[in-house]
């Protein structure tokens, strides 16, 4: 099949919200998945008082096999870089490189951001505690999610993260 072509995808977040995504998908690998979209619908997403999406605004989404994140590439409407944002999930899976087998994508409520001056930040520990008392997670996934969250801070820091395809996208 050719790319880019049309590409939905499932991604859950517990208990029991399901949102399928339609997509774009723009390139398929046995390490990583890349798709686009356009977000349609969306307030303006503020952080520390700085717009960093909108109605209109464009995301690119790296997935990784085996890695408990994702990463995605927030743009404004008008093409302009607004950092780096990643789910902390379980862990990202899909046989060889074939895209229409991705696994629906299970988010465990911490995010991180990175915004294009290098200030990184731990976002969502409460929305993590909460899902933990209501019994949506487990203890386990979420020790998981803070030790992956604990990672990508560690690897940035290190000069390791985002990996290399999210890092040197260029939109065209």
């Amino acid at each position: 099949m050719s790319i880019p072509r049309p590409f939905d995808y499932h991604y859950l977040r517990p208990p029991d919200r399901l949102d399928v995504y339609h997509a774009t998908l723009l390139e398929e690998t046995s390490d990583h998945i890349i798709v686009t979209h356009t977000v349609a619908h969306q307030a303006p997403v503020l952080h520390r008082g700085v717009e960093i999406l909108q109605d209109g605004s464009s995301i690119v989404w790296f997935l990784f096999k085996n890695r408990r994140y994702d990463v995605g590439r927030f743009y404004l409407r008008d093409g302009t870089w607004t950092g780096f944002y990643s789910d902390i999930t379980e862990p990202v899976c899909w046989k060889g490189s074939d895209a229409s087998t991705l696994e629906t994508v299970t988010d465990l409520f911490l995010d991180v951001w990175i915004s294009p001056d290098g200030e990184i930040e731990v976002l969502d520990a409460d929305e993590l505690a909460d899902a933990l008392v209501s019994g949506w997670i487990t203890e386990a996934q979420a020790e998981q999610a803070r030790s992956s969250a604990d990672e990508i801070v560690n690897a940035f820091a290190a000069g390791m993260f985002p990996p290399l395809p999210a890092l040197h996208w260029k939109s065209s």
